[in-house]
C-alpha cells in the first residue's frame, strides 16, 4: 500500500510506502477480504482509488489519526467490522474540520 499526494492540477506526485511491518500483511485479495469484513461492498478491480483531503491534512496524518483511534478500541475488537464504525467517525470529524 502507497500513500500518494498530488499538488495541483499536473503538480509532482510524492509517494511514501506503509513500511514492511504493514505492508506485509496487504494483498489485493486480503485488501477485498478486509472490506467485504467490514461489511463494504468489493472494490471494482482496475481502478486506483485517491482520497481528496481537506486542506491542512496529509495522508499520514489522516492515517495516523486512524490508527490511533483503532488503537483506543477495547482488546476483544479484532474483526474489521468492529473497526469501521471508529474509522468512520475519525473520517467524518477529517472532513467535518475537527
Amino acid at each position: 500500500m502507497t500513500i500518494e499526494e498530488c499538488t495541483g492540477p499536473a503538480g509532482a506526485l510524492g509517494r511514501s510506502g506503509l513500511g514492511p511491518l504493514r505492508t506485509s500483511r496487504l494483498s489485493t485479495t486480503g485488501s477485498t477480504t478486509t472490506l467485504r469484513d467490514a461489511g463494504i461492498p468489493d472494490r471494482p478491480t482496475g481502478y486506483r482509488w485517491f482520497l481528496r483531503l481537506p486542506d491542512g491534512y496529509s495522508g499520514e496524518q489522516v492515517e495516523s489519526a486512524v490508527i490511533r483511534a483503532v488503537g483506543q478500541l477495547p482488546a476483544d475488537h479484532v474483526r474489521p467490522a468492529q473497526f469501521a464504525p471508529r474509522i468512520r467517525e475519525v473520517l467524518e470529524d477529517v472532513y467535518a474540520g475537527r
